[in-house]
Formats: structure tokens, sequence, C-alpha cells
């Protein structure tokens, strides 16, 4: 099994506040040292150093960290859900301070950092044990994170903000340029009515 370095991607944030983001995959987030927390279904969740957040697909979250401080979010994408048998229907909840210490929380952390370090020393070579720490991380999640009482993930949801990610990816690869409502209405085969101008442009 054959696994590329761009299929998983590690993202580290310091001293920065970034704009609302999701992923098509799992996000978890783990705290370094200094202040961080992450806005996430309208709560705060503050990220000292060991702290763990996961974020489901398609959900949208802002990081926020404060000066000299530091936090690293690893992506899980389709594909590997998808071989760990992670349905689109899963919703997950995985949230532990530092001071938590419950065991399947360390061995996520354990995983983590072996993925990380095998990730970054030679990912072509460890590409077999990276696949097999992600598999068992996400089975770890399934296990004992699932929570049962949400309603069924709605596919229209899911289009809808897969459209926004293409819509906000276009705007920020192409800022230098006069972006209008007709063209990215044209690009996703939607209706201008919303605008009666058809000239009207994007400005950011």
């Amino acid at each position: 099994m054959r696994t590329k370095r761009e299929q998983i991607i590690f993202q580290a944030f310091h001293d920065q506040i970034c704009r609302s983001e999701f992923s098509s995959g799992l996000t978890l987030f783990f705290g370094l040292h200094g202040n961080s927390s992450i806005r996430y279904q309208s709560a705060e969740y503050s990220m000292p150093a060991g702290a763990l957040l996961v974020v489901n697909p398609f959900e949208l979250y802002q990081v926020n960290c404060s000066e000299n401080a530091e936090m690293i979010a690893m992506q899980i994408p389709e594909n590997l859900l998808q071989l760990a048998s992670w349905s689109r229907q899963n919703v997950c909840f995985c949230y532990a301070s530092s001071q938590n210490e419950k065991q399947e929380y360390q061995t996520i952390r354990v995983l983590f950092a072996t993925i990380f370090q095998d990730f970054f020393q030679n990912p072509e070579q460890n590409a077999s044990g990276i696949v097999t720490n992600v598999l068992k991380l996400v089975d770890l999640l399934t296990e004992h994170f699932l929570i049962s009482d949400v309603p069924k993930s709605n596919t229209k949801r899911e289009e809808t903000m897969r459209r926004m990610k293409r819509i906000m990816d276009h705007i920020h690869s192409n800022w230098n340029e006069d972006i209008s409502l007709r063209e990215l209405a044209a690009r996703e085969f939607l209706s201008e009515a919303i605008c009666p101008d058809s000239s009207s442009r994007i400005w950011i």
C-alpha cells in the first residue's frame, strides 16, 4: 500500500488568528505550548500543552494562537477514513485538556506523535506504518468517541460545504483579480438571482 506525502496534511499554528476553515476529513489538533484556543460548534476550547481536539469533517473551526503559543494540526483525508470504515454519518466528540489522562487520550497522543515523526523522517519508507497508525487512531475514535444521539448527516449539506470550499479556494488563489458574481456562479452552475446586477464584483 503506497502512501503519498500529500495524503496527510500537517499544519503548524503560531501567534496567529486564522479565518474560519473546514476539511472534508478529520482534523486533529494538539497543543504544544502557550495559550491557544479553537472556536468550534459555538464553543471555545482551550488548547494548552498536551490538549487534544478532534474536528469532524465539514465542520467549521477557527484557530486563535496568542503570542508565543504553538499548536499543530493533522488532517486525515477522506480516502484513509474510508479505509478505516469511517461512515459519513459518524460524528465524534474528542476533547481533552492536559489534565485529562484517560488511557484513550494517551493512546491518541502517542499515535499522533508517532505518525508525525514517521511522516517527517521518511514518509515513503514509513508509508505502511503511517497508514497502520492512522487506521488505529480512527478506529479508536470510532470505538470510544462517537456520539450516538445526533441526526444523520445530510449529503446536501456536505455538497454545500464542498462548494463553499471551492469558491473560497478560487477567491484566495485569484486575490489580485476582479472576481465577478457571474463568474463564480458559472463555475458552480449557480443562479445569479441573488444579485440582479451581474456586473457586481467581489473585492478582497
